[in-house]
């Protein structure tokens, strides 16, 4: 089997982030490297401009040929929880009672799903919850017997307009989607052990526009969702305040943006009369802006996202079953303070989101890139399960995952159910200044890291 190289993109509303890997010949992974730049035509989740979502793919695509040497025909492509719907679903099929149950009748209750469906969205992932044989609950079926075989499944789903305006941006920039995983499964992948799964853990990856949250339990993943605040803004917050530019504004919230919980509640009763501002503002200009009122006004912001995201966990019915805490990922993640808020806050113990070495990846302290990175992983340690057909140098697919169908595989919970399309055709363009600009920003593995 030729290598597979497997090309990740996380296409956030105001940074895209994408990460490639290769899955040799012999079956082992090697990371490859990641880079970000300014992305275009996503907010919230939703495409706003196709062109410019186009434009942005492009570039991506044209990064991963510089390091992979050969054209990418193939990506994988992180869905932001927003967009998400969840289905519960179940299935099932009658019995040889004569015969052992094996993985064919697993798959055969796996496509025998019934219930809520509805027109107009897609699943792109699926958690296998529960099976039953002739009514009596059973962990694995594999290897008994009975004369019914039930199947529960979760599906989370997106808007089929969504993924066809995605395709379509895709096939303009000339590389299609072959995979479509929801955010807060990449981010897990990259940033949660399974000791932490087990116990309990929930993964808050606060993006540009939105907060997306995946809380495993037991080992599994039981509820993604997400809300329409990140850390664009805060950035907003400080740029309208401060009449600064947005460039300006990303800069101070960067270096003097929370500091703690005690910090943010004493500068909060600063005194914000028209008057107040009008001297912050005429401070900004001549670049001398206090920290303080930095701290005070990204602190407000920051403990508004944070105390949605408790209100969720809350909803769920989670916080107290979270022995392993909360995981914050995201470029926000990397404030000053904002994990000691969070601790408070949410009463359970919280950690910055760092990418977990393994599967051929090194450790990396960049939560920013946990998406990115997690889906790239999430996709080469399924790569032998499913390979596309069309080429052998493109981004792997996810196939049913669970330990009774596919026994090799590191997590048994998920299932591609996005078709492939056919091969590509059409010429693509130079990279240019704009490529050669990102490539400056590119984290390539060193030689020395033992990836």
């Amino acid at each position: 089997m030729p290598d597979q190289f497997i090309v990740g993109v996380d296409i956030g509303s105001s940074k895209l982030c994408s990460a490639v890997a290769v899955r040799e010949q012999g079956g082992s992974i090697r990371y490859v490297g990641h880079g970000s730049a300014p992305s275009a035509g996503m907010r919230g989740g939703d495409i706003v401009d196709t062109d410019a979502l186009s434009g942005s793919l492009k570039r991506a695509a044209e990064e991963a040929r510089y390091l992979i040497g050969t054209e990418v025909q193939d990506i994988a492509l992180c869905v932001s929880g927003a967009r998400l719907e969840v289905l519960e679903r179940a299935g099932g099929v009658d019995l040889d009672p004569g015969r052992r149950i094996g993985p064919a009748e697993v798959m055969r209750a796996v496509s025998d799903l019934r219930g809520g469906e509805h027109g107009g969205v897609q699943s792109i992932h699926r958690v296998v919850r529960s099976f039953a044989i002739d009514t009596e609950p059973v962990a694995d079926p594999t290897g008994r017997s009975g004369r019914r075989l039930d199947v529960w499944v979760r599906d989370f789903a997106i808007p089929t307009s969504l993924v066809e305006r995605l395709r379509r941006a895709a096939d303009a920039a000339g590389v299609r989607i072959h995979t479509f995983l929801p955010e807060g499964v990449a981010v897990g992948a990259a940033t949660l052990s399974q000791s932490e799964r087990d116990a309990g853990v929930a993964v808050i990856d606060i993006g540009s526009a939105t907060t997306d949250i995946a809380v495993y339990l037991n080992g599994d993943l039981h509820h993604l969702t997400a809300f329409p605040l990140g850390g664009h803004h805060i950035t907003q917050d400080v740029a309208s305040i401060l009449n600064v530019s947005i460039e300006d504004a990303e800069r101070l919230k960067r270096t003097h943006g929370v500091v703690s919980r005690d910090d943010a509640e004493d500068d909060l009763i600063l005194d914000w009369t028209p008057r107040t501002i009008a001297m912050l503002q005429r401070q900004a200009t001549y670049g001398n802006v206090p920290p303080s009122a930095i701290r005070s006004i990204t602190a407000a912001r920051v403990i508004q996202i944070v105390d949605r995201a408790k209100e969720i966990l809350d909803g769920f019915e989670v916080t107290r079953r979270l022995r392993s805490g909360v995981v914050l990922t995201g470029g926000t993640a990397q404030l000053d303070g904002i994990v000691d808020i969070a601790r408070t806050i949410l009463g359970v113990p919280v950690r910055t989101g760092t990418i977990l070495a393994g599967d051929g990846f090194p450790a990396i302290a960049d939560p920013g890139a946990a998406a990115a990175v997690g889906l790239t992983r999430y996709c080469a340690t399924r790569a032998s399960v499913a390979t596309p057909q069309s080429s052998p140098r493109s981004a792997a697919a996810t196939a049913i995952v669970h330990p009774v169908v596919a026994r090799s595989l590191a997590k048994p919970d998920t299932i591609d159910v996005i078709p492939r399309r056919g091969p590509r055709r059409g010429e693509r363009s130079g990279w240019g200044q704009a490529v050669r600009d990102w490539f400056r920003e590119f984290i390539p593995v060193k030689p020395d890291s033992g990836a």
